[in-house]
């Protein structure tokens, strides 16, 4: 696809085909359906009804939905459904590869907007965004992602950064939401187009400025919400894989970090990440010397800071129950010893199992060994009664990892489910 990456001239229309389909809509649909909601202008409801409509059907018909779209948007640009509709409109060209019409709904956005005007962010309508700040974020997403330019992307973030950085940013479209000042925001994004354009060491920089200069803000990152060291230490595993240099470069810098951000839980993310350049580095290398490192890093966070809850695509849970899991694996699979593995899941039970504060870590230790049991020793009877025995001492436990498929879950329902399966082994 050829894309024109002329800025469109934006300007809003008084007359013309706009407000002619406005005067249809008014005529064919009922003005009661204004009564919905009262706040909203009478004549603005046909508008969404037609959207609505549209997009009931199997197959959207795109076209029409740009024109409906846009119809909300030029007669509405000042209220916060025509500045809603126009993100609408970048969203569904945007996914549905339509680059030019994309690029053309932030160029709108753009030209009608002055830099100091803002909309509310959707989901949360006490906090306000800036309108063109946020346009310019995602013609830099444009181009890296869709135009694969990430050069243009990076001139992009650096002029939002210098000219908007007192401003709040954020979308809230489910394949793309993230809210935050821009300093934060926009340094999150900048590194990942920095990796995209094999600027590593540049990458890394940007997230290291972001941990040491906003420590304790909050920014909220593909829907998950975190504080902004976290943000930029949980970004750093993907810039060290991409970094050509040697483990102990890596792990030089991953120090660096750590001496870096206060927060328990960022330096946690550090140690998950020390703990898989090492065991990537076993697997690479076959040095073993890296394989007993990334086991102790697991162990450490088993140990030493089980309790802070790390959120990510996988869902939340505690720190130790996914330094437990992780451990399993690396020893059964990795390793290929699940007897060291048993030997490891057995100690960390009969240690957490005598201490009331650690139920959650005794819990999952006792169900890992079970899942083990099952399948890698292939121990059925054994695997039976260990999951009975977690169902009957620790099934008000919640299941981990929380997600929105299985929230509030407890791993008593998990832990029946597995026994059934073990029982037909037996």
């Amino acid at each position: 696809m050829t894309v024109s990456l002329q800025p469109l001239k934006g300007r809003r229309f008084s007359g013309g085909p706009f407000l002619l389909l406005l005067a249809a809509l008014l005529a064919t649909v009922s003005l009661a359906a204004a009564d919905d909601d009262p706040s909203l202008p009478y004549n603005m409801r046909p508008a969404l009804d037609r959207i609505a409509q549209l997009k009931k059907a199997a197959t959207p018909d795109l076209s029409a939905l740009q024109l409906a779209y846009l119809t909300l948007f030029e007669n509405f640009p000042r209220h916060q459904k025509g500045k809603e509709g126009i993100f609408e409109l970048y969203h569904l060209m945007r996914r549905n590869q339509r680059t030019d019409q994309a690029y053309a709904a932030l160029m709108k956005i753009e030209a009608v907007y002055q830099d100091f005007e803002t909309m509310a962010y959707p989901a949360r309508s006490a906090q306000l965004v800036g309108m063109v700040a946020t346009a310019r974020l995602e013609e830099a997403f444009l181009y890296a992602s869709q135009m694969k330019n990430p050069f243009h992307a990076i001139d992009t973030v650096n002029a939002v950064l210098a000219r908007y950085r007192e401003q709040w940013v954020g979308l809230d479209a489910p394949d793309r939401a993230y809210l935050g000042r821009v300093d934060t925001v926009a340094r999150l994004h900048l590194a990942g187009y920095r990796l995209q354009a094999d600027q590593t060491n540049q990458a890394t920089t940007d997230l290291l400025a972001l941990a040491h200069d906003w420590p304790g803000e909050t920014l909220m990152q593909n829907g998950v919400e975190q504080k902004a060291s976290i943000a930029a230490v949980r970004a750093l595993q993907p810039a060290l894989a991409a970094m050509p240099a040697s483990l102990a470069k890596k792990l030089r810098l991953i120090e660096t970090f750590d001496q870096t951000v206060i927060d328990e839980t960022a330096r946690v993310w550090l140690a998950f990440t020390r703990a898989e350049l090492d065991l990537a580095d076993f697997q690479t290398e076959q040095n073993r010397g890296s394989y007993a490192d990334g086991i102790a890093a697991l162990r450490d966070i088993v140990e030493k800071h089980p309790a802070p809850t790390i959120a990510d695509a996988e869902g939340e849970e505690p720190a130790g129950v996914r330094a437990l899991r992780r451990l399993r694996d690396a020893e059964a699979r990795l390793g290929d010893n699940a007897a060291q593995a048993g030997q490891t899941l057995e100690g960390y039970y009969a240690r957490f199992g005598a201490d009331a504060r650690q139920r959650t870590l005794a819990a999952y230790a006792l169900l890992f060994l079970a899942e083990l049991d099952l399948d890698f020793r292939h121990n059925a009877p054994a695997a039976y009664k260990e999951f009975m025995l977690v169902a009957e001492r620790y099934g008000d436990i919640l299941l981990y990892p929380q997600t929105a498929e299985n929230k509030d879950r407890t791993v008593k329902e998990h832990a029946l489910v597995w026994a059934a399966r073990a029982q037909k082994k037996m």
